[in-house]
């Protein structure tokens, strides 16, 4: 990300900077100061926004995905739309903060770090939910700690494979939504 910084540089760029520090962002997404130096917050923006615009088309490769989205946008967002991410990045912290009692964290709850895996679920899956549904208030949670869920949000090799991804986003999507079946 910080290789990102210095070479994309662009209004898109400016938004996640700014999205990065926000107050609400940052205390549902701890982390230690050699993660926060590598800029690893202004990745989470990235990738909320660059997955919830491109989750069908995702292909197991997450750099290259990251670098062509931020360059697209850069080249070609208005004010207009950053108005509108901004709105909707508003939104999602809300609901987040009102609905998920441990924010991003779903397993490890004490751990110093937030997890990429864990955010990427729950931000990108209610990001979602709340692109179908604005008006989403009070959810329940329960299946946060179903097996199927965390076995989506477990780090091992297969992490970032298109089934891995899609399942974890969908699940947490589907549920909000109340549509799991």
């Amino acid at each position: 990300m910080e290789v990102r910084i210095g070479s994309h540089t662009g209004k898109f760029m400016d938004f996640i900077l700014s999205c990065a520090q926000d107050e609400r962002f940052i205390s549902l997404t701890p982390m230690s100061q050699q993660l926060i130096k590598k800029r690893n917050r202004e990745e989470l923006v990235l990738r909320l926004f660059a997955y919830a615009e491109n989750l069908d088309s995702y292909s197991n490769n997450v750099k290259n995905m990251l670098d062509k989205y931020l360059e697209q946008k850069n080249e070609t967002v208005t004010d207009d739309d950053i108005n509108g991410y901004q709105e909707r990045f508003n939104r999602l912290l809300k609901f987040i903060k009102k609905n998920f009692e441990h924010g991003f964290r779903i397993k490890n709850l004490n751990s110093k770090n937030i997890s990429r895996i864990e955010f990427e679920a729950i931000a990108i899956g209610s990001y979602l939910a709340l692109m179908q549904n604005p008006d989403l208030d009070n959810i329940e949670t329960d299946w946060l700690q179903n097996p199927e869920f965390v076995n989506y949000v477990t780090t091992d090799g297969r992490s970032n494979t298109n089934e891995r991804v899609l399942g974890r986003i969908e699940y947490v999507k589907t549920h909000i939504l109340g549509i799991n079946g």
